[in-house]
Parts: structure tokens; C-alpha cells; sequence
């Protein structure tokens, strides 16, 4: 079992950096090459359609795994910190996302018909800026659930 959860946090932790990679390396440009209406429909009416499923098969494995995880390493004072370390690591894009973008996504939302193209384009811009703070967020779990396992199975207490 111990292993089931332990993988699954790591490997959902970098399937979900690789859905953070594409929006802002794929979707980033292509919004960007939209004039404001089109990014503002997309946002409103396609954005949770085509990245919400991709969501959540990779978020909510890799958060919930790594709590389980959390608890497994339990009587194990290295790799339990390690899991610490990770589960840490995997709220940051959650963090950012409902601190810093799901503001700029509200705004597209109630804003939409009197909003600028500058106005859009500037707020798509800060967007995809601060996007990649939750990249790193997810592939830091990743890292730190590999090193969490090495200390959970070898019983290595080094770094």
C-alpha cells in the first residue's frame, strides 16, 4: 500500500507539472496571439472545459497521495519530513492559483464587456508570468516525494 501511495504522489505530482508546462509554454502563446475578445471568451467558456478534466486527474492523486504518504512515514522522522516537504511543495500551486490568478480570472468574468484590449492583454500577461511559480510548485513535490522515498525504503537518513 505504502508504495501504491508513494508513487502515485510522485508521479501524479509530474504528470500535473506537465499540465502547467503546456498551458504556459502551448496555451500561454496562443492566447496571447488572441485579440481580447477571443482571450476573454476562451477564458470564460473554454478554460475549465479543455484544462479542468487534465485538472483533476492530476491534482487531487497528487495532493490526497501525498497526505497518505504524510501519514505512512509516520514513525519514520526523515521520510516523514521529506513527505512534509513535498506536501508543502504541492500546495504552492493552489496557493498562487487562488491568491494570484483566480483574481485576473474573476475579473475576465465580471468584467468582460468593459474591459480594454490592453486591459486583457496586460491581465494575460501577469497571468502567464505568475503561472510559472505552480510548475515549480508541483515538480518540487515530485522531487522532494523521490527523495521522501529513498529514505523511506533504504532507510537513508542522508541528503
Amino acid at each position: 500500500m505504502k508504495i501504491f501511495f508513494n508513487s502515485l504522489a510522485v508521479l501524479a505530482a509530474a504528470a500535473y507539472t506537465g499540465l502547467l508546462i503546456t498551458v504556459g509554454l502551448g496555451f500561454g502563446p496562443y492566447w496571447s496571439d488572441m485579440n481580447h475578445v477571443d482571450i476573454l471568451d476562451w477564458f470564460n467558456n473554454k478554460f475549465f472545459v479543455y484544462i479542468g478534466p487534465v485538472f483533476m486527474a492530476t491534482f487531487p492523486p497528487a495532493f490526497l497521495a501525498t497526505i497518505v504518504s504524510v501519514v505512512l512515514a509516520w514513525g519514520n522522522k526523515e521520510e516523514r519530513k521529506r513527505w512534509l516537504y513535498a506536501l508543502g511543495a504541492i500546495l504552492i500551486p493552489i496557493v498562487v492559483t487562488a491568491v494570484y490568478h483566480l483574481p485576473i480570472l474573476d475579473r475576465f468574468a465580471t468584467e468582460a464587456d468593459t474591459l480594454t484590449s490592453e486591459e486583457v492583454h496586460a491581465a494575460l500577461s501577469a497571468w502567464l508570468t505568475g503561472h510559472w511559480l505552480r510548475p515549480l510548485g508541483s515538480l518540487l513535490a515530485a522531487i522532494a516525494g523521490l527523495w521522501a522515498m529513498r529514505a523511506g525504503y533504504t532507510g537513508a537518513a542522508r541528503s
